[in-house]
């Protein structure tokens, strides 16, 4: 003897149950969104009005860095930084300097452009928190330009 065994809720359509359970599965593994809202920053750091080469990092107080590197004309972008308040540090940069290649002259009797000019090195002193360099992130969209001093 076959029995077939069936259960159901008479009140409850078995496709909204279905559609219930995929729901709470998706916000169980999603979440309901970020605790701290992210922002973007960006500017530009001069030392006696020419660019600084190098990187820029906020420092939280929790310690936790946030680095960009800083473009040769000194402006910098620093996406997904959560709200709060930063000390900021200019260093030289951390990385190795990237290898220099020679092009080959261009045919047809043209010029080549100028490569972008090199920033200056930022002075020592900004190089660690607590140079007097802060910054509040918001949110959203923000823009701020460093002047360093000798």
């Amino acid at each position: 003897m076959l029995v077939k065994w069936r259960i159901s809720v008479p009140w409850l359509p078995l496709r909204t149950v279905a559609v219930l359970t995929l729901s709470a599965l998706v916000v169980a593994l999603c979440g309901c969104g970020s605790s701290t809202a992210s922002s973007e920053v960006s500017g530009k750091v001069t030392l006696k009005g020419d660019p600084v080469a190098g990187e820029l990092v906020f420092v939280g107080n929790d310690k936790k860095e946030y680095l960009t590197p800083l473009n040769p004309d000194g402006k910098y972008s620093l996406l997904s930084v959560p709200k709060g308040e930063y000390a900021v540090v200019v260093r030289a940069s951390s990385l190795p300097a990237a290898p220099t290649i020679k092009a080959p002259p261009p045919t047809g009797g043209g010029s080549l452009p100028e490569p972008p000019k090199a920033g200056v090195t930022p002075p020592a002193k900004y190089a660690k928190p607590g140079n007097g360099l802060t910054f509040t992130v918001t949110g959203g969209k923000q823009s701020k330009d460093f002047e360093l001093a000798e």
